[in-house]
């Protein structure tokens, strides 16, 4: 099996480009939700899911802003991002246009790595912690890896959501909303939200994802680690989760970050191992850490 994880320091990276992209696609969905496609041939050749890249969002602000990878394509030269218009860079962002060109530097953090001896995966993605979990839904199918998707938004999906073809056991026959791209892939779904969204399960993502463990064996959850992204009290829960169920589990922690390259230390985490505890930097260090060594208010 490939090995994903990017192992070298940051200031060692051969991989990390400056450059100045086009925007090929905008498409926006409810909820102030936007996709960008761009044409980045040099970061689409080497990207993988749990890494992100900074973007410059307007000529007056002059910190970058972080986005993870939604999808990149080494074919095509083609990568995505999903952002939800918050603050005053992503407003400028959403304001640009097709043809338009930005500034980017990526890819940047450890993203995630296979465990060759897990080849199952439960993927857990949140709010706009969905990109990097969608992304590794498609690459963990690439590689063959059995892989059930859950995920969860208090605002609409950034996609049209179907009707399940399939039950999906430990599942109320209720919760039948699927992700269109998984359902296409063959990769079973299921969606959760507390604001009564039709189809989709009335509460935490995460407390979706344990009626479905539930029902496995201890022979199926011997061959499983847990994959997820999102706002840290999903995280946290997610962490809960994997240790409750006795699985490894690898988490990609969303932070506010300035420089985004390591040197200004605003993204620092605490991280714990052998009871000694270290200061990591999310954007380098990470994002994606092991969920046993990161402390997310626990």
């Amino acid at each position: 099996m490939e090995d994903w994880s990017i192992k070298s320091s940051f200031m060692r990276k051969p991989n990390l480009f400056d450059i100045s992209v086009e925007l090929q696609q905008i498409r926006t969905h409810a909820g102030n939700t936007h996709i960008f496609k761009m044409y980045a041939p040099d970061v689409a050749a080497t990207a993988q899911p749990g890494q992100f890249v900074q973007i410059r969002c307007h000529e007056l602000l002059p910190l970058r802003r972080p986005f993870s990878l939604l999808s990149a394509d080494p074919g095509s030269g083609e990568i995505e991002i999903l952002f939800k218009q918050v603050g005053e860079g992503t407003k400028h962002l959403a304001n640009c246009e097709v043809g338009d060109y930005l500034q980017l530097l990526g890819p940047i953090g450890n993203g995630f790595h296979l465990d060759s001896n897990r080849p199952r995966a439960v993927l857990l993605g949140g709010g706009v912690g969905m990109p990097p979990i969608l992304f590794l839904a498609k690459k963990l199918q690439q590689q063959g890896i059995t892989t059930t998707l859950f995920l969860g938004s208090e605002i609409p999906f950034p996609f049209a959501v179907e009707t399940s073809k399939h039950t999906l056991p430990g599942i109320s026959r209720n919760v039948d909303g699927v992700c269109p791209q998984a359902q296409e892939a063959g990769i079973p779904s299921r969606l959760a939200s507390l604001n009564n969204m039709a189809g989709c399960y009335p509460g935490y993502v995460t407390d979706l994802a344990d009626d479905w463990l539930n029902q496995l064996t201890d022979e199926d959850k011997n061959q499983l680690c847990v994959y997820a992204c999102g706002p840290t009290p999903m995280l946290n829960a997610s962490a809960t989760l994997a240790d409750t169920h006795q699985l490894p589990s690898q988490l990609c922690v969303e932070e506010f970050m300035a420089c985004g390259v390591g040197g200004c230390a605003g993204c620092v985490i605490e991280t714990v191992t052998n009871n000694e505890i270290k200061m990591q930097r999310v954007c380098v260090d990470g994002p994606v850490f092991d969920g046993a060594t990161i402390l997310v208010n626990r």
